[in-house]
């Protein structure tokens, strides 16, 4: 999905992608680690604690709903937030901020080193 799918009214499938996006706190907590930077996955299994091919899964399902997006570098896949609409970004920042596990993954992003 593009950004423009987000942007375009009356997109019922591109509304249920991103709902399904931000549907799981997993999926949240990757948002949320996005927010300043680009990341390797390995640095959403470190912080996540979940298997790959679970940290995959999350990230592919972000794609769909357009909010990531990623490059692959060698063997490594870097994602980082796309770009929909300021707006969305803006009411999903607020509704997650203040949370003391996404200020623990932030102090631990800055603090660690995976690849």
């Amino acid at each position: 999905m593009t950004t423009s799918a987000l942007a375009r009214g009356g997109d019922l499938e591109a509304v249920r992608r991103v709902g399904r996006g931000l549907a799981d706190l997993g999926r949240l907590r990757v948002l949320a680690a996005l927010r300043e930077r680009e990341l390797c996955v390995c640095h959403l299994v470190d912080l996540l604690g979940l298997d790959a091919s679970t940290v995959s899964r999350h990230v592919r399902l972000l794609r769909d709903a357009g909010l990531v997006a990623v490059r692959k570098e060698g063997r490594w896949l870097h994602c980082r937030r796309a770009a929909p609409e300021a707006l969305l970004w803006h009411a999903i920042d607020e509704m997650l901020a203040g949370s003391d596990q996404l200020d623990l993954d932030e102090r631990r992003l800055r603090d660690g080193d995976c690849c």
